[in-house]
């Protein structure tokens, strides 16, 4: 017969069992089994996360109107209208692949932007590429041009990359954003006016294009500099 070990606990005094006065112990000869060690310091309230979080905060006040950020508060469920017009003989035909075929016309479009860089305005996105500050994606005016710093900040955001070198990457996945963008849409819409979703999307690429220039310009007539945070983005 095997008897359970009872280990005594450092607030024991006596045993419980035992009520017998001859037996009892006296509590100041019984020492406690375990000792307590110093516990590990408190780590710091603010990880990597919610640092980010604050930065994002911040120039999510300078960057975009008060009236824009009560109006991205709600979510909208994105509606068709009845005719598109515009961009007919752009819409590639994918076989019935939407997130393909939009895909397609984001790269097309990041490409057509980009051409229009000058040799300059490309070279410093290069540079900031090789040294990107990654923990603190803050950039002097001096170092980028404001039309260079809209391209990162819209290629970034549609693609989803919080580090612009992957921009010039092959990509692992399909772009996040436009993945959340598509999906706004019903399955039956996905399904049946693929086509119409393809124009409107061309039609978003121009507009949201036009707000990232209207955020770095107030970035850098506040303070000088520019956040490439991709999450000041709510598209």
């Amino acid at each position: 017969m095997v008897l359970p070990i009872i280990v005594l606990g450092a607030g024991y005094q006596r045993f419980a069992w035992n009520q017998s006065p001859e037996l009892q112990i006296p509590a100041g000869d019984l020492k406690p089994v375990f000792r307590h060690l110093p516990r590990a310091p408190t780590p710091m309230p603010m990880d990597a996360a919610s640092q980010r979080a604050r930065l994002v905060a911040r120039w999510r006040a300078i960057a975009v109107p008060r009236l824009q950020l009560a109006l991205r508060a709600t979510p909208k469920q994105l509606q068709l209208p009845q005719t598109v017009q515009g961009w007919a003989n752009d819409i590639v035909d994918t076989g019935g692949n939407l997130l393909g075929g939009c895909e397609w016309l984001l790269r097309r479009f990041l490409r057509e932007q980009w051409a229009r860089l000058d040799p300059a305005e490309r070279a410093q996105v290069h540079a900031l590429v090789a040294h990107f500050p990654l923990q603190n994606p803050i950039v002097e005016v001096s170092n980028i041009a404001t039309n260079a710093s809209a391209w990162m900040l819209f290629a970034m955001v549609w693609c989803g990359v919080s580090h612009p070198r992957s921009l010039f990457q092959k990509p692992l996945h399909p772009p996040t954003e436009l993945v959340r963008w598509v999906s706004r849409f019903s399955l039956e819409q996905q399904t049946t006016q693929a086509v119409e979703i393809q124009r409107r999307f061309e039609g978003v690429l121009r507009g949201t294009a036009g707000e990232c220039g209207l955020m770095v310009r107030r970035m850098v007539n506040r303070t000088g500099q520019v956040a490439l945070l991709r999450e000041l983005c709510d598209f």
